[in-house]
């Protein structure tokens, strides 16, 4: 059956076919206010009693989508390419369309880390730099997320030659296994209530980061954290939109739903034609990065952090 976009109304309106069908969905651009996320539509479908979930992508002649579902999957989901998109849905408009899925998987307990380093401020407290690691088999995973670990490495490289000139400490955090429901960041929070490690006082998360020229900040409407991005942009010329809907989308969401300040920079947010449209696809390669939009990037993320240091609280 195809659901088109597969919103709460697509599935509505298909409710009475939907028992024991594949359900067809389709990808959208992931970083809007309009956004419907993949997660829904899959949860959509398995309470409709849908046998498969298929979701195919909005770009053509790049390939299938990837993703996770953020579950342990109760009912077979796959991505595939816009083009056999195109060909499921003309099926579906047959009459008694069957389709064959199969979806061959295998379950492994992997065991994996996050990576902390901590340089120590004068304060005792902290600000968090980070970004995830971990990414997904059709590509490189440039855009998303090397290009998030590039940058928090450099800053807190650049950082530890002037701790001496801050008052808080700086932690670099690179976190595992994001892509699959936030497990890393969710776990790395969970583990600092057995009091290793002190709470940062603010985290700044790196996600995507290139692919547009201008970068948004998703701070959940917390006023200081977005004082902050103010301050940065008056002091730099260099412009920082500000998204306020508390967002699940990087692992910010772990931090500002335990309460603690947090931001996630991100290139192209509400740009449908940047090349951010890219991530989660066979087309997120190193050459789709661009070096300039790194560089500006990276140097806007340490003006954040080294401000945060210096005047947090």
């Amino acid at each position: 059956v195809d659901v088109g976009l597969g919103t709460e109304e697509d599935f509505r309106a298909a409710a009475g076919s939907l028992a024991g069908a594949v359900a067809l969905v389709r990808h959208e651009y992931p970083f809007s206010s309009t956004h419907f996320h993949r997660r829904r539509k899959y949860l959509l479908a398995v309470e409709a009693g849908c046998s498969a979930f298929i979701i195919a992508n909005n770009i053509p002649g790049i390939g299938p989508v990837a993703g996770g579902c953020g579950t342990r999957g109760e009912i077979p989901a796959v991505g595939v390419s816009h083009e056999a998109g195109l060909a499921l849905a003309r099926a579906a408009r047959g009459r008694n369309p069957k389709v064959v899925l199969t979806a061959v998987s295998e379950e492994t307990t992997w065991r994996t880390a996050n990576l902390i380093l901590d340089i120590p401020g004068a304060t005792g407290k902290s600000v968090l730099i980070g970004a995830h690691l971990d990414g997904h088999v059709l590509a490189q995973s440039a855009m998303d997320n090397a290009t998030g670990v590039v940058a928090s490495m450099a800053i807190a490289e650049g950082f530890s030659r002037h701790v001496e000139k801050t008052g808080h400490g700086l932690r670099l955090a690179i976190f595992n296994v994001e892509e699959w429901g936030l497990e890393g960041s969710r776990h790395y929070l969970e583990s600092l209530g057995e009091g290793r490690e002190s709470v940062p006082i603010l985290a700044v998360i790196l996600d995507s980061i290139t692919g547009f020229p201008r970068l948004s900040a998703l701070t959940a409407g917390n006023a200081a954290v977005e004082s902050l991005c103010v301050r940065c942009e008056e002091e730099t010329r260099v412009g920082i939109d500000i998204v306020r809907p508390l967002t699940r989308n990087s692992d910010h969401y772990n931090f500002q739903s335990r309460g603690i300040p947090a931001l996630r920079l991100i290139a192209g947010y509400g740009e449908h034609s940047s090349l951010t449209r890219y991530l989660l696809t066979p087309a997120d390669t190193e050459e789709i990065v661009v070096p300039a939009e790194l560089k500006s990037a990276t140097l806007t993320a340490a003006n954040l952090t080294y401000t945060a240091c210096a005047h947090w609280g």
